[in-house]
C-alpha cells in the first residue's frame, strides 16, 4: 500500500487512497472472495489479494477521475465494478467450453471445426465487447459473457434496470457496427 501512495502524485491523491483503502478495502477483498468463488477457484483467499491490489494499481493510475465526493453508493459500486472485472480477467474465459476429457468425446471432423468457428466467434464478440466504451462494455460484458440478470447488473453498476437495458440496447448496436466492420459477421 506505501507504494501506491507514494505513487501518488500530490497529498489529495494520497487522501483519496487512503480513504477508498480504509473504507472499502474489506468489502472489495469479500467480493472478490464470492466472485472468484462462484467462478470455482481455489485459492479464493490469496487470488483475492492479488485481485484487490490490482484494482488499487487501476485507481491508482486514475485517481484524478475518481470522485470520492459523489456518494458512498457510486463510489462502491465504481470499485466494485472495478473488482469484478479483475476477477473476470483473472479466471478469463476458462469455464466457458468443457476439456475433452476422452477419446469417446472427440468430435467428427465436421463437428469440430464447427466448434473451432463457433469459439472463434465467441471470442471475436468478447473481444470486440471488452473494446468498446466502458459505458457499454461493462454491461454487455456482465449480460452476454458471464450471463447476469438485469437486475443484478443493475445492482452491482448502480444505474437503474432502465438504464442497463437503454446501455444494452445501444450497445448491441454499436457491437454489430463493428462486427460488421470487422468482418466478423
Amino acid at each position: 500500500m506505501l507504494c501506491l501512495l507514494m505513487a501518488a502524485a500530490d497529498e489529495s491523491d494520497r487522501e483519496k487512497i487512503v480513504y477508498i483503502y480504509t473504507a472499502y478495502h474489506d468489502d472489495m477483498i469479500k467480493f472478490a472472495k464470492h466472485r472468484l468463488r462462484n467462478a470455482g477457484v481455489a485459492n479464493c483467499d490469496g487470488d483475492a489479494e492479488d485481485v484487490v491490489q490490482n484494482t488499487f494499481l487501476k485507481i491508482v493510475r486514475n485517481i484524478d477521475t475518481v470522485d470520492t465526493a459523489g456518494g458512498d453508493k457510486k463510489l462502491r459500486a465504481y470499485l466494485l465494478t472495478i473488482v469484478a472485472n479483475e476477477v473476470l480477467d483473472l479466471v478469463g474465459d476458462r469455464d466457458r467450453f468443457d476439456e475433452i476429457e476422452s477419446y469417446d468425446d472427440v468430435p467428427s471432423d465436421d463437428d469440430f471445426v464447427a466448434a473451432l468457428e463457433t469459439r472463434e466467434r465467441y471470442a471475436a464478440v468478447v473481444s470486440a465487447i471488452k473494446r468498446m466504451n466502458e459505458k457499454y462494455s461493462t454491461v454487455m460484458y456482465y449480460r452476454y459473457c458471464r450471463e447476469m440478470s438485469i437486475a443484478e447488473i443493475a445492482a452491482l453498476t448502480g444505474i437503474s434496470e432502465k438504464a442497463v437495458y437503454t446501455r444494452i440496447a445501444r450497445g448491441k448496436r454499436i457491437l454489430l457496427k463493428t462486427l460488421a466492420k470487422e468482418g466478423a459477421i
